[in-house]
């Protein structure tokens, strides 16, 4: 008798894991290089952001650094709070791309620094467009997908502020 109940218990518990909710996101393959490659590029634009806030000559440039410092920090809190939905830790170092982008605007002042830090954040959001879309379009976790189409449209945004940016130091340095 105990051992019929014991095996009754036992199918319970393995019914009970076989219907559980398998919607909750298993972040693996693409999706998992999607989450650190995102994680990287948001500290990027951080970093650089928060290097601009200080460094930028132009105060156009300077807002716009603390403009893209506040946003990816919420970018990066976003995805680390997905992470650890999944149990995953997201370390959001940078990649070498990044890194030589950095290493550069570190020796730069001036309005030589603008430029170059406008045109790597024309660069950055051109390569994390490309990232997102691939993400929407193809992605698995709907957390994730849901992360790329809400930063997506913020990122064609900035790109496009970035544009007019440089514009206006083009403007200014021919005067």
């Amino acid at each position: 008798m105990k051992t019929r109940y014991w095996a009754i218990a036992f199918t319970c518990v393995v019914l009970a894991f076989a219907c559980e909710d398998k919607e909750s996101h298993v972040i693996v393959g693409k999706d998992k290089d999607f989450l650190f490659k995102a994680g990287a590029a948001s500290q990027a634009d951080l970093i650089y952001g928060q290097l601009a806030a200080v460094k930028g000559d132009n105060p156009q440039v300077r807002a716009f650094g603390l403009q893209m410092a506040n946003a990816h920090q919420r970018a990066i809190e976003d995805l680390r709070n997905i992470a650890l939905s999944d149990n995953i830790q997201l370390t959001t170092g940078m990649d070498k791309i990044h890194e030589k982008r950095l290493s550069i605007l570190l020796t730069l002042v001036g309005a030589p620094f603008d430029t170059a830090y406008v045109s790597a954040q024309l660069k950055n959001h051109q390569e994390a467009i490309a990232l997102y879309q691939s993400e929407l379009d193809s992605g698995k976790v709907d957390a994730l997908r849901a992360h790329a189409s809400s930063y997506l449209m913020f990122m064609q945004s900035q790109k496009t502020n970035a544009e007019n940016l440089t514009l206006a130091l083009t403007a200014r340095s021919n005067d």
